[in-house]
């Protein structure tokens, strides 16, 4: 069966976090990033730790160990214009020699966003690869979308689920003096490492500039990475924390391997 799907449909991972028995898993999103040819998971910092920025458990959260992730690859067939793809499961270690084997930012008790280095050998689709146009700006009160599995909801052939938000509050301000923004959207858990996409088709141009300064187009532009709720309560304000678009870069640039964010005998 041939079908058509959008290309950032293609770069976002449904993510089960696990424990050494087996026993406990959390579902998450990530999604991939591409630096020359190595390929990078991207998902939050309290997905693959179970802990919040200061170290302390989250309700009903347990210590990873490994991630399984479920995602589409290229099978290297095209057939009239057409790529076709594979559904592909990997077990992916979160420690190695004792140590917490993935990428954070600089600043990274405080920024919930991680990279894991997945190597050369996975011919997937990166949101990177495709040209971001700087032409799309964001906005507050500017429609974006959250793609990603709530509740580990899935859609037809194992597809993220596109949930629609609203910008909240500036884009390009900080938020709590951190690269983030706030999105109006009733989002749910499993969430978390969505990234996050504007889109735009038709006439635009900005406001102020007169009418010859605009273009016309589709695009789709990602935006940042959705990292979960402003507030525990569920229904509350329906607020959500995105970490801009440009950490993503900064952290796999500028990398720093992280120290255990809790003592071995802990984890044991």
């Amino acid at each position: 069966m041939r079908a058509s799907v959008s290309f950032e449909t293609k770069c976002v991972a449904f993510v089960e976090a696990r424990c050494a028995n087996l026993k406990e898993r959390a579902s998450a999103t990530g999604f991939f990033w591409r630096v020359d040819e190595r390929i990078f998971l991207i998902s939050n910092r309290h997905v693959v730790t179970g802990r919040n920025e200061t170290g302390v458990m989250l309700e009903n959260a347990f210590d990873p160990l490994f991630l399984d992730v479920h995602f589409y690859s290229k099978n290297g067939r095209s057939t009239d214009g057409y790529t076709s793809v594979e559904f592909k499961s990997i077990r992916v270690n979160l420690w190695k020699n004792g140590e917490p084997d993935w990428i954070e930012h600089q600043d990274h008790r405080n920024f919930d966003v991680v990279a894991i280095d997945l190597g050369e050998n996975l011919d997937v689709f990166a949101v990177n690869d495709k040209e971001q146009d700087d032409r799309i700006w964001a906005e507050a009160g500017s429609d974006c979308f959250i793609v990603g599995f709530p509740q580990a909801l899935r859609g037809p052939a194992q597809t993220p689920i596109w949930k629609r938000a609203s910008i909240a509050t500036e884009p390009t301000l900080d938020f709590n003096e951190t690269p983030v923004f706030l999105c109006d959207s009733a989002t749910r858990e499993g969430m978390s490492g969505a990234p996050v996409f504007v889109k735009a088709l038709g006439n635009f141009g900005r406001e102020g500039e007169g009418p010859h300064s605009g273009f016309f187009g589709f695009w789709t532009k990602f935006i940042g990475v959705y990292a979960g709720r402003n507030g525990n309560d569920q229904t509350g304000f329906q607020l959500g924390r995105v970490w801009r678009s440009e950490v993503v870069s900064q952290m796999i640039e500028n990398p720093k391997r992280p120290t255990a964010p809790f003592s071995r005998q802990e984890q044991a």
